[in-house]
């Protein structure tokens, strides 16, 4: 079901990975003006990667509405670096005047929200540092060459997650840094795959929602209105 006229204290979009021929600029972009609302956060792998002759003319496009969106002053624009973009933030200061940061907190009603890309849990990161960049980079070479587009992303993002088994170890980790930080839930990227659970730990119960990507479809991404977190589809 596509939204229209929606609003919304704080809406969060992941994995854009402006640059891909799987990416979604132009849909992303009318999405973002079907919305009203008081904060975008942007939670990493907005870009794909430092070639930003890659980007189409719908990716400048949106770029250009964030510009907007930071010039008219009534929507705050909070970028999340990941691990794909984490490198171009002297770029996207120059070409944005956007500040990229690990982590962002806010109060939503009387709940603590936290937002970050996620990737510090990822063993394949963490550990075997050359294998997701060669990872990537083969995932890249593969959809502009190739013509292998959403299919063969969603694959590569199914071995991703099962070669660090993400979908078990992610949100474990992240709950357990949310509850360090004293916040009520978390919210991350990075996997590509959507995904909502209660972690009871030491900290008591951590709200975990993963936002899910743009690449490919459906899109999802996770609404904050007054304390209460929603995850949704978008065709």
């Amino acid at each position: 079901m596509q939204l229209r006229g929606m609003q919304t204290d704080t809406l969060i979009v992941s994995d854009i990975h402006l640059g891909l021929p799987a990416s979604r600029p132009s849909e992303l972009l009318k999405f973002f003006e079907s919305w009203s609302c008081k904060r975008i956060i942007l939670l990493g792998d907005v870009f794909n990667d430092l070639h930003f002759r890659h980007l189409c003319r719908d990716a400048h496009k949106l770029m250009d509405y964030w510009r907007f969106l930071m010039r008219r002053g009534t929507t705050e624009l909070v970028w999340i670096m990941g691990n794909h973009d984490r490198h171009l933030a002297s770029a996207l200061k120059e070409r944005l005047d956007i500040k990229g940061h690990e982590t962002f907190r806010w109060n939503s009603n009387a709940k603590r929200y936290l937002a970050l890309h996620g990737d510090q849990f990822d063993p394949s990161i963490s550990h075997f540092q050359a294998l997701p960049v060669l990872l990537s980079d083969l995932n890249s070479w593969a959809q502009r060459r190739c013509g292998l587009g959403q299919g063969f992303a969603k694959t590569f993002d199914i071995i991703h997650e099962r070669f660090g088994s993400l979908s078990i170890r992610m949100p474990l980790a992240a709950a357990k840094f949310a509850g360090e930080l004293d916040c009520d839930a978390v919210v991350c990227g990075h996997t590509h795959r959507c995904k909502r659970k209660a972690i009871s730990n030491e900290h008591g119960t951590i709200e975990y929602l993963n936002a899910g990507a743009w690449v490919g479809r459906p899109g999802h991404f996770v609404t904050v209105n007054d304390g209460v977190a929603a995850l949704l589809a978008h065709p």
